[in-house]
């Protein structure tokens, strides 16, 4: 399987596509060779925005870049950021809304929560399973969006949230600024 295919979700590729902008090459790596502190925000099974918060020892809000929405599903292209506007993850995700209860389905239409809070204010049971971890250089809309020089060396990961009842509760692909 190409590295592409299993880093960058064909919402990226949808919206990177629309705009006329190639995705950056992705290197495929493990999770040993993650260096920290990329590897403690990364490798794990909770929801980003709790291990950003964490992290960055503050609130983490949703600013959409992008979004794209049908019946079954809300696609969108994100970046999260602290509450003072430092960018800490850019990222692309699929929610499957099926598989919210009705009440969290509007907040997350609404588009102004970040996912991962959603999920812990309806209690909502969820693993988070990543399936690759990749660094890449920072292209010219990465360098713009984090405020770092192009060609900076970022990590990140594809993701897939999974329900308590084995649903498929989003696909994302996470990319960590320079920290």
């Amino acid at each position: 399987m190409k590295v592409e295919s299993l880093t960058f979700p064909k919402v990226l590729k949808y919206f990177r596509d629309e705009m006329g902008v190639h995705l950056p090459h992705a290197h495929p790596c493990s999770a040993r060779e993650l260096p920290q502190p990329y590897r403690s925000m990364l490798v794990h099974q909770q929801d980003m925005t709790g291990v950003l918060e964490r992290f960055h020892d503050d609130t983490i809000v949703l600013d959409i870049l992008r979004i794209e929405r049908d019946e079954d599903e809300i696609r969108r292209e994100v970046i999260l950021k602290t509450s003072s506007g430092k960018p800490v993850e850019y990222g692309a995700i699929r929610i499957g809304l099926s598989a919210f209860p009705e009440t969290a389905r509007l907040e997350i239409s609404e588009g102004v929560i970040p996912l991962g809070t959603i999920l812990k204010n309806h209690a909502i049971e969820f693993v988070s399973h990543p399936i690759a971890f990749f660094s890449l250089s920072a292209d010219a809309m990465l360098s713009d969006l984090f405020a770092q020089k192009p060609g900076t060396l970022l990590h990140g990961r594809l993701n897939r949230l999974v329900g308590g009842d084995g649903s498929v509760l989003a696909d994302v692909v996470e990319i960590l600024p320079e920290v």
